[in-house]
């Protein structure tokens, strides 16, 4: 509630803005006026009723009556006499315009345990749920919204989870010509990553406390992949060259066990103590290496556990004696073939169709746009099965 005085006015009624002041602290105050009916009272007094009396000024109106001065004629000075009042801003200093039409700000801030992206969705979900209420000339707009960030950030971190998995997949199946060799190492990533997580979840690490975390996060991830394949395919390579000798799987994965244990180990420690350091530094700087440091140290460690471990293990159970490998000569088995044409027709051929197809399609069936293109997505998905059962002799023999 601002209160704009004219000085001259003050100044010809013998007046300063302190009169004002006083004036608006004397009478724009709570007042507890008393009670009716308040013991003691006569025999059968029962109701007793409690007196209000304008304390707190609410309006314009009512400040603009507030009485400065009066004299022996009954003469009244009143605010609006000298001045003017208005009920506006906290801070003249700050506007808030958008697109040159008056607005109001209002910024809300998580709080540092609260997890970014259901803060956003329920701020969305909220506004969206008041403004059926609001006048018709009154509109709202998220202006700045910092979640898309973290929302894209952590898309990438499946992409590259995703890619690397793939990478892996085809270098094994490029050298070891064998599709069993490829699951072993393939078992272990999903089982390192998950443990990772589960550590810094333990640890208190969270992926939308900080944003550029959600980046270190991903470098960080990558290189667990590849932590994580390395010492699976030691394993893997040293039995697959024991099978070549003739040994059996078990016999291969004690023999090629007996050799390379040590070095897995020391792989393990040597990267632990490339990483574990970069958690003890201090400040700001020391939040950011500490989660990147953990998260590698981590995976390290599980990798290693998982090459002396669950490694082996799948190998003696998966791998299979040279004849019997010769005998059947699969790079791939034939179930991998249409499952790989199914994801490549509906995620890419499928799309690409869709972005020429699905709106001609839609005008021959009208009210059917919202699944025109997922139909065709489907057609390519099964289009890329056909194509996959044609192609998956030839294919293996390519691969050979």
């Amino acid at each position: 509630m601002r209160i704009w005085v004219d000085p001259d006015k003050l100044a010809a009624r013998n007046m300063t803005a302190g009169d004002v002041v006083r004036a608006v602290r004397e009478q724009n105050t709570q007042v507890a006026a008393g009670q009716i009916g308040q013991q003691p009272v006569r025999p059968g007094q029962k109701p007793q009723i409690t007196l209000s009396t304008l304390g707190r000024l609410t309006d314009p109106e009512q400040f603009e009556s507030i009485i400065l001065r009066s004299d022996a004629r009954g003469r009244l000075v009143r605010i609006k006499d000298v001045g003017r009042v208005e009920l506006g801003a906290k801070s003249e200093d700050v506007t808030c315009k958008l697109d040159g039409k008056p607005s109001i700000g209002i910024v809300i801030f998580q709080l540092p345990d609260a997890n970014a992206l259901e803060v956003a969705d329920l701020v969305h979900a909220k506004m969206a749920e008041l403004s059926r209420d609001f006048p018709q000339d009154m509109v709202y707009e998220i202006q700045y919204d910092t979640t898309p960030y973290t929302r894209e950030c952590i898309t990438k971190v499946f992409e590259s989870l995703r890619d690397a998995i793939l990478l892996v997949a085809f270098v094994v199946l490029l050298f070891l010509q064998n599709w069993r060799s490829a699951v072993i190492p393939l078992v272990a990533v999903p089982v390192a990553v998950i443990g990772t997580f589960a550590v810094m979840a333990c640890a208190g690490f969270s992926l939308n406390n900080l944003t550029l975390f959600g980046l270190v996060l991903a470098i960080g991830l990558v290189l667990a992949i590849g932590i994580v394949v390395d010492d699976a395919i030691v394993v893997v390579e040293a039995v697959e060259h024991h099978i070549e000798l003739g040994l059996r799987p078990r016999d291969a994965t004690i023999k090629a066990m007996s050799q390379v244990s040590g070095p897995v180990v020391a792989v393990g420690l040597v990267l632990s103590a490339v990483f574990v350091p970069c958690a003890f530094i201090s400040g700001i700087t020391g939040q950011f290496f500490r989660q990147f440091a953990i998260t590698i140290a981590v995976s390290t460690a599980i990798s290693a556990f998982n090459s002396l471990t669950l490694s082996p293990a799948r190998s003696a159970i998966l791998l299979r004696p040279k004849e019997e490998e010769d005998a059947a000569h699969e790079v791939l088995p034939q179930i991998a073939y249409p499952i790989f044409g199914a994801w490549i027709g509906y995620a890419f051929v499928g799309q690409w169709i869709g972005l020429w197809l699905a709106e001609p399609l839609a005008q021959f069936l009208p009210g059917r746009e919202t699944w025109a293109e997922p139909m065709l997505s489907c057609a390519a998905a099964l289009a890329g099965i056909a194509a996959a059962r044609v192609f998956a002799e030839p294919l293996n023999v390519v691969l050979a």
